[in-house]
């Protein structure tokens, strides 16, 4: 798979940020059609609970969070800059949880996790990562393990699986993880998938950024 070529991985993210700015914009723009209904009600607003009016502000500035957030994410999986491994990786979970709810999901991501490697290109290795172990995991009961290590020269971020009941199917030999290679190549990355029958874990290797 070419470079330039779109990863079907990336559906997983792009759906779950499609999700969030969606739920999100709806709650705002119910609280502020109902905050708009109040002002009509001046006259009457002495007679209202003030409780009543600070909770619908309450929804409002939560939802105009929620929607920094989702900006936040978004400038984690974007751009040519040295990224955070940590805060990329994250941030590809954040997205993909949806599509992982009958999955049991174990994060220990802590950061900070400083890379030479650009945001957009860390944003698409953690989206094959976790695209091809949900893939893998459908009709599973099991466990995923998302984790990041870095050390003084190298950040280690591994998606680990421990399948409970059934049988995962992931492949060792997709394209996706040739792209991934390719991908890490320029940057002295590597990749190493590893499987047997009620397991299977993805490490990626990534160089520490220095000073």
């Amino acid at each position: 798979m070419g470079p330039g070529r779109t990863v079907p991985s990336l559906d997983l993210v792009v759906a779950g940020l499609a999700d969030r700015i969606n739920n999100t914009l709806a709650i705002v723009l119910l609280n502020v059609e109902y905050l708009d209904d109040l002002i009509d009600e001046l006259a009457e607003a002495a007679a209202r609970p003030r409780t009543q009016i600070d909770g619908v502000i309450g929804d409002v500035m939560s939802a105009v969070e929620r929607i920094r957030e989702i900006v936040r994410d978004v400038e984690h999986l974007s751009g040519d800059g040295h990224g955070d491994a940590a805060e990329t990786f994250a941030a590809v979970l954040r997205l993909a949880r949806p599509a992982l709810a009958q999955t049991e999901l174990v994060e220990d991501v802590r950061g900070p996790a400083p890379t030479s490697v650009p945001r957009g290109r860390l944003a698409t290795i953690s989206a094959i990562a976790i695209g091809e172990a949900r893939r893998a995991l459908d009709g599973c009961r099991g466990t995923l393990t998302a984790s990041i290590d870095r050390g003084d020269h190298e950040i280690a971020i591994a998606v680990r699986a421990a399948v409970a009941d059934g049988a995962h199917r992931l492949d060792g030999e997709h394209a996706s993880w040739e792209h991934v290679r390719a991908l890490l190549a320029d940057h002295q990355g590597r990749l190493a998938v590893e499987r047997s029958d009620a397991s299977f874990a993805i490490e990626i290797r990534l160089p520490a950024a220095q000073g």
